[in-house]
């Protein structure tokens, strides 16, 4: 069978400095915490002399503008699987009347963990949004299995004359979505799956995911959008061999609850 990796999604930074901040704040200050939090979701964890350097920033950020102080709070703590820290956070964004950036940073986390109903529910934070142009969400959208959302929010800045610039993604979108409406496989069936995914992810003690897209194509096959079947692959920090437990054991989890779909697979690749 000859396999096509279309694309790739990996975690991004949520922090985009707001249209109107409390008082001035040097942008280099805020550019610099956010390419550091950028440049450790490439590496397997967070050295304790990492995490003390941004936290020193985050307070040094707070005295002028706590909304960003507490984004990037909330995303260091992401990073380091403190799912209480980023919920409180949250809350504290709330709190403060910052209604859009709490539901985008609820969406934005539950994606993260792959909670896809509770990602979907908050999909009406994520565009149009006032900070974050939509390519910077398409990734997050994606890892949910929220394609379809993607090609809405498209046609309504389409419609909004809002640009979408840098938008890469959305090309494999298009595809992922031709492939399910041949298959007729429903949003609701694709949720279900990722919430089982996402169950199994917090059982074995893992807090970070970089989901990787594939189709699976059919040998001799040349249109692979009549053809294709969708293959949702998770990457985690973890052994090949746990890895390859855990796609068993969410595979054991989908039968037993009868949500397998024809065409659709989802399991995790370890890169350890």
């Amino acid at each position: 069978m000859q396999q096509i990796v279309y694309g790739m999604i990996y975690d991004r930074t949520f922090l985009q400095p707001p249209t109107q901040m409390s008082s001035p704040v040097p942008q280099n200050e805020t550019d610099r915490l956010a390419e550091r939090l950028t440049a450790l979701q490439e590496r397997d964890e967070v050295s304790r002399f990492e995490e003390r350097l941004i936290r020193k920033g985050i307070e040094k950020l707070r005295k002028t503008d706590t909304l960003s102080a507490d984004l990037i709070t909330c995303d260091l703590e992401s990073l380091l699987g403190n799912r209480e820290a980023v919920i409180r956070t949250i809350g504290n964004i709330e709190a403060n009347g910052h209604a859009q950036e709490a539901g985008y940073g609820k969406f934005f986390f539950s994606a993260r963990v792959l909670q896809a109903s509770k990602a979907h529910e908050m999909l009406r934070y994520v565009f149009p949004h006032p900070t974050r142009p939509l390519h910077r969400s398409v990734e997050q959208l994606m890892l949910v299995g929220a394609h379809r959302a993607v090609l809405r929010f498209v046609e309504q800045a389409k419609a909004e004359n809002i640009a979408i610039k840098g938008a890469t993604m959305i090309p494999v979108a298009m595809k992922v979505v031709s492939i399910l409406d041949r298959l007729q496989i429903s949003d609701e069936q694709i949720i279900r799956l990722i919430d089982e995914a996402g169950v199994v992810l917090e059982k074995h003690g893992h807090h970070r995911t970089r989901g990787m897209m594939q189709f699976i194509i059919p040998p001799g096959t040349e249109d692979d959008t009549q053809q294709g079947a969708l293959h949702i692959e998770y990457r985690v920090t973890a052994s090949v061999d746990e890895a390859s437990s855990m796609t068993w054991e969410l595979a054991d989890r989908i039968v037993e609850r009868c949500l397998d779909v024809d065409g659709l697979t989802v399991g995790f690749a370890g890169i350890n």
